[in-house]
């Protein structure tokens, strides 16, 4: 990305942590923060009293469907628990990654397919 009218090549970077960086580099920061960690009244603050020197840009992500979220976390999270270790059974038998499961299924299909006829 290049700024102002001297046209000076800056990057972005991406800054999750809990506060601005003060590295007056080469970087454009993007600071990110969400609800879940502070509020929007925090971010707007830091924002008002940033050090207009530092080229930062002030992200906050409200928290929405918070309950939907989490569950959607904890499910995406238990499920992969539960196939970590069949995933990757295939490379035991030189096989690719997945191939057991892949396998599995089929067999499930073809099941089916016999139970349906």
């Amino acid at each position: 990305m290049t700024q102002s009218k001297s046209k000076e090549q800056r990057t972005l970077q991406l800054n999750f942590d809990t506060e601005v960086s003060n590295d007056v580099g080469k970087k454009i920061y993007i600071w990110v923060q969400n609800g879940w960690r502070t509020d929007e009244k925090f971010l707007l603050a830091e924002a008002h009293n940033a050090n207009h020197d530092l080229p930062t840009i002030y992200v906050f992500i409200p928290v929405r469907n918070k309950t939907e979220l989490h569950k959607a976390i904890i499910t995406r999270e238990s499920a992969q628990q539960t196939l970590a270790p069949w995933y990757k059974l295939g490379l035991q038998y030189v096989d690719s990654e997945g191939a057991r499961i892949n396998d599995h299924h089929l067999k499930l299909a073809e099941k089916r397919v016999a139970r349906d006829a």
